[in-house]
């Protein structure tokens, strides 16, 4: 490979390391704490508290058998209720919260990419998840609504965008997610929060990727 090539390739690479970093500083370089939080009418809360990177909880809660593995990233600062489980064989209405406390960054106006997957074997059910920003920095804080997502379907997945203006910090996300049984079955479902990358930094990686292609190509039309 040319001395020119080699060169070439360094510095794609780097500008795609360095897109890279930005997409990825973007949270506190401190383990942040956060909570896991399970309510139903009738019975006692249930919380667990745990630090970054998860948080989980399996058994009995209420009417329905839950195993809960709630992760939230270390370098994006995203919560995330990534594998959540449940049976119940009678009717009932489970509220399970995720939060995080403790985040600097990103800061200003901020994109937030709101996720919900459902695959339920329980007619009439429905399920909910709602999003938020607290600049209070309060655990469970809801202070700036992001988005919600709805659904009856048995098997969808839907996602929803919404801004808001981090003006200080440390601040706090919060995901609540409500599952609302009609008479009993089983639910797989997935949460989750996150910033949407900046469209400069997509671009940033998108220039860095097609430069190696062009590069390579053009090695191959010397040789």
């Amino acid at each position: 490979m040319s001395r020119k090539l080699l060169t070439g390739v360094g510095l794609a690479a780097g500008t795609l390391v360095w897109a890279s970093a930005a997409l990825l500083a973007t949270s506190s370089a401190n383990a942040n704490p956060f909570e896991l939080r399970l309510s139903e009418s009738g019975y006692s809360t249930q919380t667990v508290v745990g630090i970054t990177p998860g948080v989980s909880y399996s058994g009995s809660f209420g009417t329905f058998t839950v195993s809960i593995d709630g992760g939230i990233s270390t370098t994006l600062p995203q919560i995330d209720l990534g594998s959540t489980d449940l049976s119940t064989s009678t009717p009932g209405l489970l509220t399970i919260e995720l939060s995080e406390t403790g985040l600097l960054s990103p800061a200003g106006l901020t994109q937030w990419l709101t996720q919900l997957s459902i695959n339920d074997s329980d007619p009439g059910s429905s399920v909910s998840l709602e999003s938020a920003v607290d600049l209070t920095n309060t655990i469970f804080g809801t202070g700036t609504p992001l988005s919600t997502l709805s659904s009856a379907s048995s098997f969808i997945g839907l996602s929803g965008t919404a801004g808001a203006d981090i003006s200080t910090t440390p601040y706090a996300l919060t995901l609540v997610m409500t599952v609302n049984s009609a008479g009993g079955g089983t639910f797989s479902l997935d949460g989750s929060l996150q910033p949407v990358p900046e469209p400069a930094s997509l671009t940033l990686l998108g220039t860095a990727l097609v430069g190696l292609g062009w590069l390579g190509r053009r090695r191959r039309k010397q040789v």
